[in-house]
């Protein structure tokens, strides 16, 4: 099995069993990080290039292709010239003159804008549908449902209409980030007339969002801990210390710094020194903060932030070799080797604590049951006792001489 099918495996697992996602999210927001810093103003080694193109799919959540759902849905109404039409580079990264090809190579190939905001609609209108078919359900069939049916239903109406969106919003945060930011630089007076109307809504919303998520966060923050809110916006807030004030703008901070790596990708690209300074004094930035809040719920949960984000400092000294101080192609691929290395290293070290944490929380389920099992054996056999001696008192009282 290759590294980017193990990870979509894990993936869909993960969402679909619940716990230790937020183990499998830390380790993916790493990555995206990782496959980004090959857009910086450096030259890439062709094996990481290779090796990245695997994972970018899995790691930037591109789970279907736009432009096959695109063919499925409206491909067969709209005219094809209406979508030949916009040539528009929505999304083409070009770091620098060099780096071109290694953007496409690892994906981030063009979007047509038209066909964008058609399926940005057919999302929309299939949230509405969605939110109307469990609007209706609550409405008429909610009260007949039996009580473990009605716990189910919250769960999935909650992990539906909130904790998916949440996680989604967050995940492909900085992958948007990067892609309006660029698409900014290309803005002029004869750009695409929707173009001039989405750059300037998505430039609004990554720089609102964070604030709102500390917004949301801390009109909560004290029923952060019950189970409705966990399960409607726990995903702002995973793996976090409720008890501690962190918890309210760890996220935030951590997109805004995913915004500052996408201003220093796209703006900065005519001096790789900066960027590259830049780029590691923000993990080290963090790594202190990290280590002043101690933000996580649990000590391994912190230890591996610090090892995630060490590793991104390590792997941003590492792109110093990458640039013209080692001008020999076959020495940059050696070191692409090295590079590599220290990703593998990174996601085993992720998945070993995954591993860890499963183990952990399948035991404690299992003791959990399993006293669960012996509560209820032990009250069946209290249970049947009464039974027994009520049955003990009538046959005593049927045998009684009559006076």
């Amino acid at each position: 099995m290759s590294a980017s099918s193990l990870l979509w495996v894990l993936l869909f697992v993960s969402i679909f069993v619940g716990f230790a996602l937020e183990m499998l999210w830390g380790a993916f927001q790493t990555l995206q990080i990782v496959l980004a810093m090959t857009l910086l103003a450096i030259k890439m080694p062709a094996n990481v290039i290779v090796v990245f193109r695997g994972f970018s799919d899995v790691i930037n959540l591109d789970v279907v292709d736009k432009q096959t759902l695109y063919d499925f849905t409206f491909g067969r109404f709209v005219p094809p010239e209406v979508l030949e039409s916009d040539h528009t580079n929505f999304r083409v990264l070009t770091a620098s003159s060099s780096s071109s090809s290694t953007v496409e190579t690892l994906g981030y190939a063009q979007s047509n804008v038209t066909r964008d905001i058609l399926l940005a609609v057919l999302a929309v209108i299939s949230l509405l549908v969605l939110t109307a078919l469990v609007l209706i359900v609550k409405k008429y069939w909610y009260n007949k449902l039996h009580p473990s049916l009605k716990r189910l239903f919250d769960s999935v109406k909650a992990f539906l209409m909130w904790d998916k969106i949440l996680t989604w919003t967050t995940e492909t945060y900085q992958s948007m980030a990067i892609g309006s930011l660029h698409a900014v630089k290309k803005l002029t007076a004869s750009s695409f007339l929707a173009l001039k109307i989405i750059v300037p809504i998505e430039i609004v919303y990554l720089i609102v969002w964070p604030a709102l998520i500390f917004s949301i966060l801390y009109r909560n923050r004290s029923n952060l801990t019950h189970h409705r809110i966990r399960e409607s916006i726990g995903s702002l807030y995973m793996q976090l210390n409720t008890e501690k004030q962190s918890c309210l703008h760890f996220t935030m901070f951590n997109l805004y710094r995913r915004l500052i790596f996408a201003l220093i990708i796209n703006f900065n690209n005519f001096y790789t020194f900066l960027q590259l300074a830049t780029f590691t004094f923000n993990g080290l930035v963090l790594i202190t903060y990290i280590y002043n809040w101690w933000p996580m719920e649990s000590t391994l949960f912190n230890v591996l932030a610090v090892f995630n984000e060490s590793m991104l400092v390590v792997m941003g000294y590492q792109m110093y070799l990458f640039t013209d101080f080692v001008p020999d192609p076959e020495t940059r691929f050696l070191f692409g080797k090295t590079l590599l290395w220290l990703v593998y290293f990174d996601i085993g070290a992720n998945l070993v604590c995954l591993g860890l944490v499963i183990r952990e929380r399948s035991t404690r389920w299992l003791k959990k049951q399993f006293l669960l099992l012996k509560h209820k054996i032990a009250m069946d056999h209290i249970k049947a006792l009464r039974v027994q001696q009520l049955k003990d008192k009538e046959i005593e009282a049927s045998i009684l001489p009559v006076m």
